[in-house]
């Protein structure tokens, strides 16, 4: 148990409105629910989520999704995400990463039942380090697929 995060772009296909005879071939072995082997019709697919982000009890990032993204209201539903939201989260790790006396200011913990640790010590400073990372990745693949970016947490 504990807090969850993801970050994905949702890439719309339009597989309705396909008229040749693709096919997604799924073929995994060892997932969650087994070996998979599977050809999916294009024209049933409609979306597709990509997760760009993953995070574990990064309560700070959470909380500055919930405030920014969320309207304050922390439900584990998903948020929509604006590209100018994920630069200014971004400016705000560059910040931390320089000064991480600058975190209880600019990045706050939260505090949570299994939403981990609240200092801002060496897995806090890494977990900000992380959040740039996954933010490149997804202004990237967003603007590649002209996705819509999403966040949700569960716990």
């Amino acid at each position: 148990m504990g807090l969850d995060m993801f970050l994905n772009v949702d890439v719309y296909i339009g597989g309705k409105w396909r008229t040749t005879d693709q096919v997604l071939s799924i073929k995994d072995q060892n997932t969650a629910h087994g070996d998979i082997d599977l050809d999916i019709p294009l024209s049933l697919v409609s979306n597709i989520k990509l997760e760009t982000g993953y995070w574990r009890k990064a309560n700070a990032i959470h909380q500055w999704f919930v405030e920014n993204c969320g309207n304050d209201d922390d439900n584990c539903q998903e948020m929509y995400v604006s590209t100018d939201s994920l630069k200014e989260l971004k400016g705000l790790c560059k910040k931390v990463v320089k000064d991480v006396n600058q975190g209880p200011e600019l990045l706050p913990t939260q505090a949570g039942f299994f939403f981990g640790e609240t200092y801002y010590d060496e897995n806090y400073l890494d977990e900000i380090k992380e959040t740039i990372a996954i933010i490149d990745k997804t202004l990237r693949i967003a603007k590649k697929t002209g996705g819509t970016i999403y966040y949700n947490a569960s716990w």
